[in-house]
């Protein structure tokens, strides 16, 4: 992993410039960070991320419910 140190108000440049994050400021123990990025880029906290990977299709969840309440007996 790469870490890098940077001040409120600089740049972390990614990908040749197609990606830009900038720390904003300090709030708390939080840090506010600005994304710059192609639109059709998809940028997420990594709970939302995980979510995202982890949802069910559709198409199987009548297959989950019905493993789900076989094992609940």
């Amino acid at each position: 992993m790469l870490v890098l140190e940077r001040k409120i108000g600089q740049k972390v440049v990614i990908d040749n410039g197609a990606i830009e994050v900038k720390v904003l400021k300090p709030n708390g123990d939080m840090i506010r960070l600005g994304f710059k990025a192609p639109q059709n880029m998809d940028i997420n906290k990594e709970e939302i991320y995980l979510r995202k990977v982890l949802q069910v299709p559709e198409f199987l969840k009548p297959v989950v419910r019905n493993h789900e309440t076989r094992r609940r007996k």
